[in-house]
């Protein structure tokens, strides 16, 4: 909130490059690793993987966490788990399902626009769960009782093939785990060198700047290890690494073995994924010039020709804003250069933009690798890329039933052979049909909301439930003028204008100057003309005491 960020989504997101489910996870194992000293210890000198960390922490009690601990490092990840789940008396929460499936470039347009309706119609950001319930109840509300009656008769299993399947799936699970588990004892025998990290610590009187710069320098030195790692990783999946070590699959390699959780290693195969045959994004990546959101989304766009356009563009673009532009440029189909600023003001908010600039660091054109980060080496090749991008959905158990259902329902007015992405794709073009209309009178209806895309105006923020707030207040003299107006969301109208935390001036839509982060000393952690950014600061003191500043 002091940098101007309402949501914590919206800050990890847009300064750290991480997303929200992974640093609320992160976050919970600092929190609760505090009361079970004898794992953390452990964890520290790797003797256990983060895999058995999570597993300690969420069945065992700060009690008796020692001797499960010591255990740990004796047991492979399955063993452990199976083991807590016989003597444990808490037992591990219930998995969410996971939905995969693939889509094309087209494809994902549509699935955009879908969750976008669907967004405005609720108000709220919904996940994209939320988003595939939607379409399974529209789809079913709206189908015939004898379409509805044949999906349920299908979802009836054959007993005696689900026992073949799993006295097959015992075999080799018996086998890979004792495999697995000589591996796991060879590879421990010998003491791992502690690895040197740079320093990250914080002191109890750090305020909110010092804070960010600290976790920004950690993701940073996370990159450049992530980098590493997926190129290896992509080496080790064509060689079939697993084999060696008596993995069954590769996915129980990366958990055993390297203690990499099945999200941790699909993010980075995704991440692979996006980066495949774009060398300068990914150099842009491993130096620290873009997060990990930004290079998944430049590389979407960028060509050979274009590619350190649209690097210096996402540089001064929140995530919120590049997503929009990229998905424009994606839907015209042909190599396109980002776009260029556009800007214009008045005498109000073009004072507050020369005075901020005067007083704050200008943000150079090219970002500079921060201290202690290792560059991308020169003869590093390509990984291949794969023509149609995968998606990965977590299914929860009230959500299961409803879009399990409407994706046999689909299959089946598909003539009875489609494949799940063809069934998710009929399942978005009805809901698309259903309630086009519906957005299209509300945006008639709201053409301030319609014109800010239904989403608070403040660069980076994606909230909605959004109001209508007039720049030049109404007690000054403001009116009601579609330039005088924005819509900004309740926690950023209240907490951020009038608390005295973020500033607005200018005219509405595209020239509006942004001052977010206003410290107490007078100073801002960012400025924004428009959606670009144009002045930063790293720590308030040292803008004060003079640091040198270089005016683009």
């Amino acid at each position: 909130l002091a940098l101007g960020y309402t949501q914590r989504k919206d800050y990890v997101r847009e300064k750290l490059g991480i997303s929200l489910r992974e640093a609320e996870e992160l976050s919970s194992i600092e929190r609760r690793i505090l009361e079970y000293p004898e794992t953390s210890h452990l964890w520290n000198d790797a003797q256990i993987s983060r895999c058995h960390v999570r597993l300690i922490l969420r069945s065992v009690s700060p009690d008796a966490e020692f001797v499960w601990a010591r255990l740990a490092t004796l047991m492979t990840v399955r063993e452990l788990e199976e083991t807590l789940e016989r003597l444990s008396p808490s037992h591990p929460e219930p998995q969410a399902q996971v939905l995969e499936f693939t889509l094309s470039e087209e494809q994902r347009l549509e699935f955009d626009l879908a969750i976008e309706i669907c967004r405005r119609m609720c108000g709220s950001d919904l996940d994209v769960a939320a988003f595939l319930e939607s379409c399974a109840a529209e789809f079913v509300s709206g189908a015939p009782l004898e379409l509805i009656q044949q999906a349920c008769d299908e979802d009836r299993p054959d007993p005696s093939a689900l026992r073949r399947e799993a006295e097959q799936y015992r075999h080799q699970a018996e086998k890979a785990a004792e495999l697995k588990a000589r591996a796991w004892r060879h590879l421990n025998r010998g003491k791992m060198e502690q690895a040197c990290l740079p320093e990250f610590t914080v002191t109890e009187d750090a305020d909110a700047w010092a804070l960010d710069q600290k976790l920004r320098h950690a993701v940073h030195f996370q990159q450049a290890l992530d980098d590493v790692l997926l190129h290896k990783l992509w080496e080790a999946e064509r060689l079939r690494i697993e084999t060696n070590y008596g993995c069954a699959t590769f996915q129980q390699y990366l958990v055993e073995l390297l203690g990499l959780s099945p999200r941790t290693a699909y993010r980075l195969r995704s991440l692979r994924r996006a980066l495949a045959g774009q060398p300068e994004v990914a150099e842009a990546f491993a130096t620290a010039r873009l997060t990990r959101c930004q290079a998944a989304e430049v590389a979407r766009v960028a060509t050979p020709h274009t590619a350190e356009s649209w690097i210096e563009f996402a540089e001064r673009t929140p995530v919120a804003r590049l997503q929009q532009v990229i998905k424009q440029a994606l839907a015209e189909g042909c190599e396109l250069l980002p776009p260029t600023a556009e800007f214009r003001t008045c005498s109000k908010g073009q004072a507050v933009l020369e005075q901020a600039t005067t007083d704050l660091t200008p943000l150079p054109m090219c970002a500079e690798s921060p201290a202690g980060i290792p560059r991308l080496p020169e003869d590093r090749s390509p990984v291949p890329c794969l023509a149609e991008a995968r998606m990965r959905i977590l299914i929860d158990d009230d959500q299961r039933d409803i879009v399990e259902l409407g994706l046999r329902m689909a299959n089946i007015a598909l003539g009875g052979h489609a494949n799940r992405s063809d069934c998710i794709q009929f399942l978005v073009r009805n809901f698309i049909a259903s309630y086009l209309a519906t957005a299209r009178k509300a945006a008639q209806e709201h053409p301030i909301a319609e014109r800010d895309g239904w989403r608070c105006a403040v660069p980076g923020c994606t909230a909605r439930g959004v109001q209508v707030h007039h720049i030049e207040f109404q007690s000054q003299g403001g009116t009601d003028d579609p330039e005088n107006e924005v819509c900004l969301c309740v926690a950023h109208h209240l907490k951020g204008i009038h608390e005295g935390r973020i500033k607005a001036r200018g005219l509405a839509p595209h020239g509006i100057v942004w001052v977010l982060g206003i410290h107490p000393d007078g100073l801002a952690d960012q400025v924004f003309a428009d959606d670009t950014l144009v002045a930063t600061k790293e720590m308030a003191r040292q803008a004060r005491s003079g640091a040198t500043r270089e005016v683009g």
